[in-house]
């Protein structure tokens, strides 16, 4: 038995509809033969009088822990939903203090649900939760979009409660003993805690901020001499720099923002309860790493003669021999068109850490000749060559399925780890939903930023993207802000391969889109209705689903003016009368069209 009998139990109240409690550190809770102590969880004696997905109501029933196969819960996985011998490898887990290796890390992400709940939620046991999330982040850091959400939550929480509140010793245990691995979040919070401590850069954090600068080679010296690359740059930094360079932030702060993993505090609670936090924006100067970037170039060419003896590659003379090689050579040697691409992402860099260039402008550093459309078979060698040089190209023909234009614009950024395909069709489904509204955001002739930020957060929190689709849904808003896609075009596409059922069912979608913000405007509402009208489905079918998000909400008057006579001034309409929607139809059609 786990159980400590000096460890309290948490005691419930009636039967029927119970309160959900949280039960924190020196706490035990029993479910089924299960003792679970130091919970750090939700649980309920019933059916919970508050959503939370990861509660763990004791009344239901309790199995045998089971094999399963990998992925078994889904997504967005709710303790109510699992079957009884899911339920006992979920407390079975959590009996054992959470080190167990898990057959699905769907449980990992339920337990993190409670944790992000608490922590960003109810504002309390945050030192426990980040503990705690930082000893799962590292249990399960096999788990890409696991380690995704669990760094960047440690770090917009370390955000939230204010980076003056982090002494130092804090700061080096999170950030140099614990995320091994730095994306943009994490690093912009923690070069922020050293701008505002004024601290200078230490060698760590050097070399993440040149490994993660887009003008930084990916060479294969970085990975197959990996110790040897850190020592030298860190002797290098060292010897240049000191005790470390000393920072600047822009003017312009930048926004820290966190997209919640649990389903219930995603739509429960996120509108009104995590707002973005602005932290000093140490990456918004980019110049000032260029030393760094030049330093990482020096350690490639002077570890390259270590590297060839290491892993006794092979010369590869040619584009084509490279693409004629297995995979598991590929990932053994440079690609030989690497320089070409290094210097040209070198000149086009900009401050978001993207480039935006045109498909032939890339496909001039493939040798490929002037033409006014790139063959199937090119479009697919240029995204390749992209891949094989370190680069995610987007969009990739080999997902949106057809040949690129020369003067299309495109953009290139470098993912974390090497670039792949995308196989999850929940991206290929997100990417269709994002030219979509964009079409219906450009259908006026104007794009506003502010709506089409509002499309990426709610296809980002819809879809639950891995970190690197998540980046090629940002690159892609870039290129379509700049080449918006038309709707005659996209409803051609979408015509020719869906059925009218599916056709209706994408429309009902993208009303969901365009209300996700709470409102759906009159301009908004008129391009809903161009857009069923171009897929053909007639137009009485919006007005059934917004009538189903109205609910019994009056519509806002317009008024219509007159002549003017004397008398009381009517007050002003609004110049866009907009729709307050019901929140609960929204979720409900949302739910509906998911699939």
């Amino acid at each position: 038995m786990l159980f400590r009998s000096a460890t309290p139990a948490v005691s419930f109240g009636a039967t029927g509809r119970a309160a959900l409690k949280w039960v924190g550190a020196g706490c035990s809770i029993k479910a089924g033969p299960y003792e679970i102590n130091d919970p750090l969880a939700y649980t309920s004696n019933g059916t919970p009088s508050q959503e939370e997905a990861s509660c763990i109501n004791v009344r239901l029933p309790v199995g045998k822990p089971a094999h399963e196969e990998p992925s078994a819960l889904g997504y967005w996985p709710q303790y109510v939903r699992l079957t009884p011998n899911q339920r006992a490898n979920y407390l079975a887990w959590l009996a054992g203090g959470r080190k167990a290796d898990l057959s699905d890390i769907g449980y990992a992400f339920l337990y993190f649900y409670g944790l992000e709940r608490r922590a960003l939620v109810d504002n309390e046991d945050i030192a426990d939760v980040l503990t705690q999330a930082n000893r799962l982040m590292f249990s399960f850091a096999a788990s890409r979009s696991f380690f995704g959400y669990s760094s960047r939550f440690i770090a917009f929480v370390l955000a939230r409660i204010g980076l003056d509140n982090l002494p130092r010793e804090s700061f080096d245990t999170i950030f140099e003993q614990s995320i091994k691995e730095f994306d943009d979040e994490t690093l912009a919070v923690a070069l922020a805690w050293l701008h505002k401590a004024n601290a200078p850069l230490p060698p760590f954090l050097a070399f993440e901020v040149a490994r993660n600068d887009i003008r930084a080679s990916r060479s294969v010296v970085v990975t197959r001499v990996a110790d040897h690359f850190r020592a030298l740059f860190y002797k290098k930094y060292s010897d240049r720099f000191g005790s470390g360079l000393v920072l600047k932030a822009a003017a312009r702060a930048r926004l820290i923002e966190y997209k919640p993993a649990s389903p219930t505090v995603l739509y429960g609670f996120s509108n009104y309860a995590l707002p973005g936090i602005r932290v000093s924006n140490v990456l918004g100067l980019p110049s000032q790493f260029k030393p760094l970037v030049d330093m990482w170039e020096e350690c490639i060419e002077e570890l390259k003669p270590l590297s060839r003896e290491v892993g006794k590659g092979r010369d590869v003379l040619t584009r084509q021999a490279y693409q004629a090689l297995p995979d598991a050579l590929k990932a053994e040697i440079d690609h030989p068109d690497s320089a070409k691409w290094e210097r040209f992402v070198a000149a086009s860099a900009s401050e978001s850490n993207i480039v935006i260039a045109t498909a032939g402008s890339l496909a001039s550093l493939c040798e490929f000749k002037e033409r006014p459309k790139l063959t199937a078979r090119q479009s697919e060698e240029l995204a390749a060559t992209a891949n094989g040089v370190g680069f995610v190209l987007v969009p990739d023909t080999r997902v949106i399925g057809r040949p690129y234009r020369w003067g299309e614009m495109v953009a290139l950024f470098r993912p974390e780890g090497r670039p792949e395909v995308p196989t999850d069709n929940r991206y290929r489904a997100a990417v269709l939903m994002l030219e979509m509204g964009m079409a219906v955001a450009a259908a006026d002739g104007a794009i506003d930023r502010d709506e089409v930020d509002q499309i990426i957060s709610f296809l980002k929190g819809q879809f639950l993207l891995t970190p690197n689709d998540a980046r090629r849904i940002d690159a892609y808003k870039e290129v379509l802000v700049r080449q918006p896609p038309a709707l005659s075009n996209l409803a051609k596409r979408l015509q020719s391969s869906l059925t009218a059922d599916h056709l209706e069912t994408v429309c009902q979608f993208l009303v969901g889109i365009a209300a996700a913000n709470g409102v759906v405007d009159k301009r908004e509402r008129a391009t809903l209705r161009r857009f069923y009208t171009a897929l053909g489905i007639p137009t009485t079918k919006l007005d059934e689903v917004i009538a189903r998000l109205l609910g019994a909400v009056p519509e806002a008057v317009e008024v219509q003016r007159g002549a003017v006579i004397q008398g009381e001034k009517i007050p002003e309409r609004p110049a866009q009368p907009v729709f307050i929607l019901n929140a609960a139809a929204l979720q409900t059609i949302l739910q509906e069209t998911e699939q």
